[in-house]
Protein backbone atom coordinates (compact mmCIF):
# COMPACT_ATOMS: atom_id res chain seq x y z
CA UNK A 1 0.00 0.00 0.00
CA UNK A 2 1.39 3.41 -0.88
CA UNK A 3 1.86 6.04 1.81
CA UNK A 4 -0.49 8.34 -0.14
CA UNK A 5 -3.48 6.28 0.98
CA UNK A 6 -2.65 6.65 4.70
CA UNK A 7 -3.05 10.45 4.68
CA UNK A 8 -6.50 11.71 5.73
CA UNK A 9 -8.34 12.85 2.59
CA UNK A 10 -10.77 15.72 2.12
CA UNK A 11 -14.32 15.06 0.97
CA UNK A 12 -14.31 14.91 -2.82
CA UNK A 13 -17.30 15.46 -5.08
CA UNK A 14 -18.24 12.16 -6.75
CA UNK A 15 -17.64 11.79 -10.48
CA UNK A 16 -20.87 12.38 -12.41
CA UNK A 17 -20.12 10.12 -15.35
CA UNK A 18 -23.30 10.79 -17.30
CA UNK A 19 -22.48 14.50 -17.59
CA UNK A 20 -19.22 13.97 -19.47
CA UNK A 21 -19.61 14.37 -23.25
CA UNK A 22 -19.04 11.28 -25.40
CA UNK A 23 -16.44 13.20 -27.43
CA UNK A 24 -14.26 13.39 -24.32
CA UNK A 25 -15.17 9.98 -22.90
CA UNK A 26 -13.92 8.23 -26.05
CA UNK A 27 -10.42 9.79 -25.90
CA UNK A 28 -7.57 7.92 -24.22
CA UNK A 29 -6.42 11.01 -22.32
CA UNK A 30 -7.72 10.21 -18.86
CA UNK A 31 -6.01 9.57 -15.56
CA UNK A 32 -6.94 8.74 -12.00
CA UNK A 33 -5.95 10.88 -9.01
CA UNK A 34 -5.79 10.82 -5.21
CA UNK A 35 -6.80 13.83 -3.15
CA UNK A 36 -3.87 15.19 -1.17
CA UNK A 37 -4.31 16.55 2.34
CA UNK A 38 -6.53 19.61 2.79
CA UNK A 39 -4.67 22.92 2.79
CA UNK A 40 -5.47 25.91 5.00
CA UNK A 41 -7.49 27.48 2.14
CA UNK A 42 -9.66 24.35 1.84
CA UNK A 43 -8.08 23.26 -1.45
CA UNK A 44 -6.19 20.04 -1.99
CA UNK A 45 -3.78 18.71 -4.57
CA UNK A 46 -4.98 16.10 -7.05
CA UNK A 47 -2.11 13.62 -7.24
CA UNK A 48 -2.12 11.58 -10.48
CA UNK A 49 -1.64 7.86 -9.87
CA UNK A 50 -1.35 4.60 -11.74
CA UNK A 51 -4.79 3.01 -11.24
CA UNK A 52 -3.32 -0.46 -10.73
CA UNK A 53 -0.31 0.20 -8.50
CA UNK A 54 -1.30 3.44 -6.75
CA UNK A 55 2.11 4.94 -7.56
CA UNK A 56 2.42 8.57 -8.61
CA UNK A 57 2.67 9.19 -12.35
CA UNK A 58 3.65 12.00 -14.71
CA UNK A 59 0.25 13.17 -16.02
CA UNK A 60 1.56 14.73 -19.23
CA UNK A 61 3.33 11.57 -20.41
CA UNK A 62 0.96 9.90 -22.92
CA UNK A 63 2.22 6.48 -21.77
CA UNK A 64 0.33 7.13 -18.50
CA UNK A 65 -2.98 8.06 -20.11
CA UNK A 66 -5.84 5.60 -19.75
CA UNK A 67 -9.40 5.30 -20.99
CA UNK A 68 -12.31 6.94 -19.25
CA UNK A 69 -13.66 3.53 -18.24
CA UNK A 70 -10.31 2.56 -16.69
CA UNK A 71 -10.21 5.81 -14.71
CA UNK A 72 -13.77 5.34 -13.43
CA UNK A 73 -12.98 1.73 -12.56
CA UNK A 74 -10.04 2.94 -10.44
CA UNK A 75 -12.47 5.06 -8.40
CA UNK A 76 -14.86 2.13 -8.00
CA UNK A 77 -11.97 -0.05 -6.79
CA UNK A 78 -10.91 2.68 -4.31
CA UNK A 79 -7.59 3.14 -6.11
CA UNK A 80 -8.40 6.81 -6.75
CA UNK A 81 -10.66 9.62 -5.58
CA UNK A 82 -11.29 11.16 -8.97
CA UNK A 83 -10.58 11.26 -12.68
CA UNK A 84 -9.07 13.90 -14.91
CA UNK A 85 -8.55 14.54 -18.58
CA UNK A 86 -5.20 15.78 -19.89
CA UNK A 87 -4.88 19.05 -21.79
CA UNK A 88 -2.25 18.85 -24.51
CA UNK A 89 -1.23 21.16 -27.33
CA UNK A 90 0.60 18.17 -28.86
CA UNK A 91 -2.50 15.95 -29.13
CA UNK A 92 -5.39 17.76 -30.82
CA UNK A 93 -8.90 16.38 -30.81
CA UNK A 94 -9.99 15.92 -34.41
CA UNK A 95 -13.60 16.70 -35.25
CA UNK A 96 -14.72 16.37 -38.87
CA UNK A 97 -11.08 16.50 -40.00
CA UNK A 98 -10.32 19.73 -38.08
CA UNK A 99 -7.83 19.96 -35.19
CA UNK A 100 -9.17 21.35 -31.92
CA UNK A 101 -7.45 21.75 -28.58
CA UNK A 102 -9.12 20.94 -25.31
CA UNK A 103 -9.14 24.07 -23.16
CA UNK A 104 -10.13 24.47 -19.51
CA UNK A 105 -11.36 27.43 -17.53
CA UNK A 106 -11.06 26.96 -13.76
CA UNK A 107 -13.01 29.33 -11.51
CA UNK A 108 -12.41 29.09 -7.75
CA UNK A 109 -14.85 30.01 -4.97
CA UNK A 110 -17.26 31.56 -7.44
CA UNK A 111 -20.69 31.10 -5.83
CA UNK A 112 -21.04 34.88 -5.37
CA UNK A 113 -20.35 35.52 -9.09
CA UNK A 114 -22.65 32.98 -10.71
CA UNK A 115 -24.46 35.52 -12.92
CA UNK A 116 -21.10 36.66 -14.35
CA UNK A 117 -20.06 33.06 -15.00
CA UNK A 118 -23.42 32.20 -16.53
CA UNK A 119 -22.83 35.01 -19.05
CA UNK A 120 -19.28 33.71 -19.77
CA UNK A 121 -20.69 30.20 -20.27
CA UNK A 122 -23.22 31.53 -22.80
CA UNK A 123 -20.60 33.64 -24.61
CA UNK A 124 -18.39 30.57 -25.00
CA UNK A 125 -21.17 28.60 -26.68
CA UNK A 126 -22.27 26.70 -23.57
CA UNK A 127 -19.27 24.37 -23.14
CA UNK A 128 -19.21 21.42 -20.75
CA UNK A 129 -19.28 22.69 -17.16
CA UNK A 130 -18.92 20.90 -13.83
CA UNK A 131 -18.39 21.65 -10.17
CA UNK A 132 -14.74 21.45 -9.15
CA UNK A 133 -13.70 18.46 -7.00
CA UNK A 134 -13.90 20.64 -3.87
CA UNK A 135 -17.46 21.64 -4.75
CA UNK A 136 -16.55 25.33 -4.35
CA UNK A 137 -15.69 26.25 -7.93
CA UNK A 138 -16.54 25.61 -11.55
CA UNK A 139 -14.68 24.10 -14.48
CA UNK A 140 -15.58 24.67 -18.10
CA UNK A 141 -14.11 22.57 -20.89
CA UNK A 142 -14.30 23.56 -24.52
CA UNK A 143 -12.54 23.09 -27.82
CA UNK A 144 -10.39 25.83 -29.31
CA UNK A 145 -9.02 26.05 -32.86
CA UNK A 146 -5.90 27.58 -31.28
CA UNK A 147 -3.62 25.93 -28.74
CA UNK A 148 -4.08 28.06 -25.62
CA UNK A 149 -1.11 28.71 -23.34
CA UNK A 150 -3.14 30.47 -20.65
CA UNK A 151 -2.20 30.70 -17.01
CA UNK A 152 -3.37 31.77 -13.60
CA UNK A 153 -4.80 35.29 -13.32
CA UNK A 154 -4.14 35.16 -9.57
CA UNK A 155 -7.71 35.91 -8.55
CA UNK A 156 -9.27 32.47 -8.75
CA UNK A 157 -9.49 32.47 -12.56
CA UNK A 158 -7.33 30.12 -14.60
CA UNK A 159 -7.22 29.25 -18.30
CA UNK A 160 -5.24 26.27 -19.54
CA UNK A 161 -4.75 24.33 -22.75
CA UNK A 162 -1.64 22.23 -22.21
CA UNK A 163 0.62 20.40 -19.74
CA UNK A 164 -2.16 20.00 -17.20
CA UNK A 165 -5.13 17.87 -16.37
CA UNK A 166 -8.54 18.77 -15.04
Amino acid sequence: MSAEKLVPRPDVMPVKMDNIPDLLREKKRWLAWWAGPSKSNGKFDKIPVDPWTGRNINPVNPANWITFDEAIDACRRKMANGVGIVLSDQHPIIVSGVDYYLTAIDLDNCADRMAQHQMLWQQLGQPYVEASPSGKGLRMLGLSRTAIQGGNAGDGRELYGSKRYV
